[in-house]
């Protein structure tokens, strides 16, 4: 090369977040000796309004000018352009003139980093923008009326002083849900944590033992350079004293989507400029895109504090948020996702706020204009919960008791022979028979009928003791969209292909809490009898028998089986508390009468010979069901009834309007589901062999409650759809 090197002239595009982080890091001690530098992050180059590039590419022209502005870079005159470099940014605490650099040479900052290994890294400066106004403070929270969840305030009292945050989500364990929120708000473990209903502090529980401050950032990002950085997550969980008062919506945001899972391998440059929504308790509605990543905002004895993410105001103005915004839930917006047809555009939660960041000037000293949040997916995996994004729409996916024990009695009716003898000695501990109103359980105190331990006992939504819950892989074992339209026809149409299900899941980007795969938990529990029988193991055998019940039982209510499972195309409504709850149970005698009536049809079992073709039957009745009630016509007369918000417990009304057109069909639904779960029981004992001895075993309430209570990870397992492919043999 007979020209000199000119760095401005480089395409610098193919540069990766770990070179960004390596140049920073190789330039890491200087920096910090400078007076003048506040913080690092990585990012994309901002264009002042004043430069050559600033309408378009000429990178050249402007670095003749570049640094000579009339006024200083900021975050508010300057953005990132589609010609943008990838770059270290260096936030100062002002703008320094050509003179003080010739008197301070050590002050400067060079316009490139280069490493050892040849690579060249630009460097971007931007002055902070400090807050001119007058002193941030804690601004009266209205009143609150509605239900309980994110944006809503959280008040502790710390020493004789009050501490102000936001509640930022849902979230759940194994076994319990919990408001989450910034640990330095939520205090330590048993504080009580209130907020104000109606103009009155209210409690609504205490500060959780997990909570999280800071972790090595080698260790929340595998493969990324910063071995003395520290994250900053500041997380806390709040036990929740009730559930009945929450939701898992955002106030003035409405129902969110998935989280955007941010980590070692999707941390990119491609997260900047994103637009992102959240609403602070102090602040309200707040709107600002992601400005710059890995934000090094302090270093004390030798480790640097890094912050995710650094977000600022995306309409050049200082970004409004104030003390007790911390804890808020960042979302970013939907406008950012490509939108799948028939589905809802709903923001998704990225990030929770922990602060904002003050210039060292003493403890009045002004704030920049920009918020720190931590990725909240790593706060989720840290706490070892995850979030609820439908809570609702989870908290109803239970079909009342009067539906599921009626389908077992109906069942135990129908089976002859030895196998109905035994079931009916037994009966007691799978249903409540000639039920005509709902029992209220508590799984940790009441012997839970089998029909309904998938609900009551291992469900984490609706279980809030300890005994017997399970993971959240259990909840969408009870559903499968089998209207979810897919290549030129259904999910349903896939048949009993659980792979072929998977591979259309992702397609329409649904997340695995929502992959239902009742048909398969009907394909595994069907296996496991066979194996129970062949092996002799009366307890368990019958036990897999009545916990059957239950998911046959969600099989045959069309709700279960479709994408308008609460409302038409996923929205929600509260039709399905209305229809499936509500509805039957104000008419539970009239319903037992219909299907009493519909079952002295004779009965003539088509007996199946594996879980393959167990479930192949389900598919077959579920969507007999849907051609007997479609649920999107069923959800327009609900629509066309109700009235008002969503009734916890269901719209009276409306369920009476639904009772009207649709009660006989519903009993006839719940028949044939009671027809094939007799089938199934007989199929079962058929295929492993059963006779006399098979169920010669005691079976009493202590020993089947021990089974479906402690057996968790052995008795009929509940898993994902992707777990249940590589554990289910035939699969």
């Amino acid at each position: 090369m007979t020209a000199p090197f000119d760095p401005y002239r480089r395409n610098y595009r193919s540069l990766s977040v770990k070179d960004l982080l390596d140049a920073r890091e190789s330039r890491h001690v200087q920096l910090m000796a400078m007076d003048n530098v506040i913080g690092t992050a990585i990012g994309l180059y901002r264009i002042h309004k004043e430069s050559p590039d600033h309408r378009n590419d000429n990178t050249a022209a402007a670095a003749v000018t570049r640094g000579r502005y009339s006024t200083p870079k900021t975050f508010q005159n300057s953005s990132v352009k589609s010609w943008s470099w990838p770059c270290v940014l260096v936030i100062v605490r002002r703008w320094m003139s050509p003179r003080e650099f010739k008197e301070k040479p050590d002050q400067v900052v060079r316009p490139f980093f280069d490493l050892p290994d040849g690579r060249v890294v630009p460097v971007c400066v931007v002055c902070a923008s400090l807050y001119e106004g007058e002193p941030s403070q804690v601004v009266s929270v209205p009143l609150i009326s509605s239900g309980l969840g994110g944006g809503f305030p959280v008040f502790t009292v710390v020493q004789g002083e009050e501490h102000v945050g936001t509640i930022s989500c849902i979230v759940r364990d194994s076994q319990r849900h919990f408001a989450l929120t910034a640990q330095h708000v939520a205090g330590a473990a048993g504080s009580d944590i209130s907020t104000l209903v109606d103009g009155r502090y209210e409690r609504i529980g205490v500060a959780a033992r997990s909570r999280i401050t800071t972790q090595s950032f080698e260790r929340a990002f595998p493969g990324l350079p910063g071995a003395s950085s520290r994250s900053n997550l500041d997380v806390g969980l709040v036990e929740m004293d009730s559930l009945q008062r929450w939701s898992s919506d955002i106030r003035e945001i409405g129902r969110i989507g998935a989280l955007v899972d941010f980590n070692a391998s999707s941390a990119s440059l491609d997260w900047i400029g994103r637009k992102v929504l959240g609403y602070g308790s102090s602040s309200g509605r707040m709107a600002g895109e992601i400005t710059a990543l890995f934000y090094r905002y302090k270093t004390v004895g030798g480790i640097d504090y890094v912050s995710d993410f650094l977000i600022s105001d995306r309409r050049g103005r200082p970004l409004k948020s104030q003390p007790g915004d911390s804890g808020t839930l960042l979302c970013v917006e939907a406008s950012e996702f490509e939108q799948v047809p028939d589905e809802p555009a709903l923001p998704r939660p990225f990030a929770v706020q922990w602060g904002g960041q003050k210039l060292v000037s003493g403890p009045d000293g002004p704030l920049t204009q920009f918020v720190l949040a931590t990725a909240l997916s790593s706060a989720c995996r840290e706490l070892n919960v995850e979030l609820v994004t439908d809570w609702r729409n989870e908290a109803t996916e239970y079909w009342g008791q009067v539906g599921h024990f009626k389908i077992a009695e109906q069942a135990v009716k129908l089976t002859s022979g030895s196998l109905g003898a035994f079931m009916q000695a037994q009966s007691r501990l799978i249903t409540f028979p000639g039920i005509s109103a709902p029992k209220s359980l508590d799984p940790s105190k009441d012997f839970v009928p089998l029909a309904d331990v998938p609900d009551l006992v291992w469900k984490n939504n609706i279980n809030q003791t300890s005994f017997g819950v399970r993971s959240g892989a259990e909840n969408p074992n009870h559903y499968a969209d089998i209207d979810l339209p897919y290549k030129s026809g259904t999910l349903g149409d896939l048949g009993p292909d659980a792979s072929a299900w998977l591979t259309a899941y992702k397609s329409k980007n649904v997340i695995w809490q929502h992959q239902g795969l009742l048909p398969f938990r009907i394909w595994q529990i069907f296996d496991e009898m066979v194996g129970y029988v062949q092996s002799g193991d009366t307890l368990r055998f019958f036990s897999a028998a009545g916990v059957l019940s239950h998911y046959v039982g969600d099989s045959c209510q069309p709700l279960h089986g479709s994408q308008h499972a609460d409302g038409l195309n996923g929205t929600t409504t509260g039709v399905h508390t209305t229809y499936e709850e509500r509805m039957v149970d104000d008419n539970a005698a009239s319903l037992a009468t219909m299907i009493d009536t519909e079952l002295k049809k004779p009965f003539k079992p088509k007996l199946v010979k594996s879980g393959r073709q167990a479930a192949t039957r389900v598919l077959a009745l579920m969507h007999h069901c849907q051609t007997l009630i479609p649920p999107a016509d069923l959800c327009r007369l609900y629509d066309k009834n109700h009235t008002g918000g969503i009734k916890r417990g269901g719209d009276p009304v409306a369920a009476q309007a639904l009772f009207k057109v649709y009660g006989h069909k519903t009993a006839v639904c719940i028949a044939n589901g009671s027809r094939l779960l007799a089938t199934l029981w007989i199929s079962a004992f058929n295929a492993g062999g059963g006779n006399d001895n098979t169920l010669s075993k005691p079976v009493t309430n202590a020993l089947v409650q021990n089974v479906y209570g402690t057996e968790t990870d052995t008795f009929v397992p509940s898993y994902t759809l992707g777990q249940w492919i590589d554990n289910v043999t035939g699969a």
